[in-house]
């Protein structure tokens, strides 16, 4: 899931709301998906309505401010039905009423600081603050950076961008981008403050190399064993923080974990903020893939098991 790091259920009071995606058979991929919101009160799980118009590729985070409001992060294609492909997008806040929620959404269009370059393959994340009833959403635009745009409870927006950290040398992003993106990772909100971490994609490590580490020009030939046959490329976790959006920019990107020496890969679990500011992270750190680490082209890889 793309939003991965993001929630998909929220709980107000005793009723429980789940976002789900649903695959539309005559539309063509990767727009072939709606979302749906699914609903389980004391009667029991009611589907309670689905997106009758638009189409999209992700799943689609929600949040919950109290008393009775859900938020969806919707991403709809603006290509026509017919198309298939990626292509632009429109992001969209949707507010059901949780007491009437098979009643039509609102629709909200986030005032972002650029609103060029948003598709269909979006990354998107999503929190909410219910103290304050504030919303956060991340939208990813390109290689370069996120869109970031906060609600307030009277609905004005503040806006910016959070660019992504630099490659390193002789490290190789999967698309050959000079930034490497971050992403699946949780987010919290909290009195104006920031949280985000998330995991880091590439295509190398200590002992996959590039085409031009194997001495050959690296503009006439492939990458080498740097590729995605070579085991999951989730390599580096990452996070950031700011203590007041908007006013204060965010801080150096710090490296938490990494996984170019053993080959394995990472991906971030959750986070929490306790009453003193101190922040918890949990991510899923495991081995190389069995079968790579077993191949004629890596022989005697590290064996071991996985670790939280």
């Amino acid at each position: 899931m793309w939003c991965y790091g993001s929630t998909v259920m929220v709980r107000l009071g005793n009723d429980v709301f789940v976002s789900a995606l649903e695959r539309l058979p005559d539309s063509r991929p990767p727009n072939d998906c709606r979302w749906a919101l699914f609903g389980r009160t004391a009667a029991g799980w009611t589907r309670v309505q689905a997106d009758d118009k638009g189409r999209q590729r992700e799943p689609c985070p929600i949040a919950c401010l109290p008393p009775a409001t859900i938020l969806l992060a919707s991403n709809p294609t603006l290509l026509p039905r017919e198309a298939s492909g990626g292509g632009p997008a429109r992001p969209e806040l949707l507010l059901f009423d949780a007491a009437a929620a098979a009643s039509p959404p609102r629709t909200i269009l986030p005032e972002w600081a650029g609103t060029d370059g948003f598709s269909q393959h979006s990354y998107r994340s999503l929190a909410a603050d219910r103290a304050r009833g504030e919303v956060i959403l991340f939208q990813d635009v390109g290689y370069s950076h996120a869109e970031w745009a906060v609600r307030d409870r009277d609905g004005k927006w503040v806006a910016g961008r959070l660019p992504w950290p630099a490659c390193g040398p002789g490290e190789l992003e999967p698309y050959g981008a000079n930034q490497v993106r971050v992403h699946y990772g949780p987010v919290v909100l909290r009195d104006r403050a920031v949280h985000f971490c998330g995991v880091a994609a590439y295509d190398n490590w200590s002992r996959v190399k590039t085409y031009a580490d194997l001495g050959h020009d690296a503009a006439s030939g492939p990458r080498g064993m740097a590729t995605r046959k070579r085991g999951n490329r989730m390599r580096r976790l990452y996070y950031t923080s700011t203590e007041r959006i908007g006013a204060q920019p965010f801080r150096d990107w710090v490296v938490i974990d990494d996984t170019f020496t053993d080959g394995g890969w990472l991906f971030p679990g959750d986070m929490h903020v306790d009453a003193a500011g101190t922040v918890h992270l949990l991510w899923y750190r495991a081995p190389m893939m069995r079968r790579i680490g077993r191949s004629t082209a890596l022989p005697q890889a590290p064996d071991s098991r996985p670790a939280c």
